[in-house]
């Protein structure tokens, strides 16, 4: 089975978004994360779990009491399901076991049914054609996919910033590259984004949280480089902080708010209460 990497909700009293969503080395603190996840759960084969990758390399699942109900055998873990009859299911392995009730987690597919083809998002073969996971490069001045992503982080940041940066290009406030452009970085970026994650359709509309914050900011021109003495104030969370929340691109240029310096600095303190 090709199963997915379980990490605890803390890993030393941390939370994930320190390592996976950090702006410093986000390569070397992954491998930090997973060597720290693996001293404190074990090798998750020892769960009967079976990862062919490394952590940063799919989306993670997150549970804090999973492998201790396989631990109390609550939960069984099973082999790929070869067969269903009418009264149970027969694993690869060739264990064949009675069943009251099938759940399937299949997740959805990334489709919508009231596109006609040419405006769908994604391909046949399940890629992303969009430029930026937002524009359409044959209707970027009137259409947009807000929120049409999966960061290891939440969604609601990323899909506001989109919408910052959707709304100045739809008053044309900002440019695009033309079509032939977008649709060139759009197949730039498939060839990076399944380099580095595992080809799998639920991976489709993955992303990484920081750089895409950081990338939305830069097309709205409301990067909050430390280096700004309007930002030395907040300097301290600007430089450590990793949860990109969306004050930080609050504190200058477009959509600034007079606010956003005392409201990152309090988040920085409040998260900061819950670190050791």
């Amino acid at each position: 089975a090709d199963h997915a990497w379980n990490p605890p909700r803390l890993v030393l009293s941390l939370f994930p978004d320190i390592f996976v969503n950090s702006k410093w080395y986000p390569k070397v603190q992954s491998f930090v994360y997973e060597h720290l996840v693996r001293s404190t759960q074990g090798e998750m084969v020892a769960w009967g779990l079976k990862p062919r990758m490394h952590v940063s390399e799919a989306h993670i699942t997150i549970n804090q009491d999973f492998l201790h109900r396989i631990g109390l055998g609550s939960i069984s873990v099973r082999d790929n399901v070869a067969n269903i009859d009418e009264t149970g299911v027969t694993f690869e392995s060739g264990e064949r076991v009675e069943v009251d009730a099938i759940v399937f987690c299949t997740g959805y597919l990334t489709r919508f049914p009231f596109f006609s083809k040419p405006l769908q998002p994604v391909d046949d073969e399940n890629n992303v054609r969009l430029y930026k996971h937002i524009f359409n490069p044959n209707h970027a001045s009137t259409l947009a996919f807000i929120g049409f992503i999966q960061p290891l982080g939440a969604i609601m940041p990323i899909a506001e910033i989109q919408s910052r940066w959707a709304v100045q290009v739809f008053k044309g406030e900002r440019g695009l590259p033309s079509s032939s452009q977008m649709t060139s970085i759009i197949n730039k970026h498939l060839e990076e984004l399944w380099k580095h994650f595992v080809r799998r359709p639920r991976h489709a509309i993955e992303v990484e949280y920081y750089p895409t914050m950081e990338d939305m900011a830069e097309e709205i021109g409301c990067v909050p480089h430390w280096w700004n003495p309007a930002n030395w104030k907040v300097i301290k969370p600007l430089l450590f902080s990793t949860a990109g929340w969306s004050f930080s691109y609050r504190l200058q240029g477009p959509g600034a708010w007079h606010g956003a310096a005392d409201a990152l600095r309090e988040a920085f303190n409040q998260v900061g209460k819950h670190h050791p």
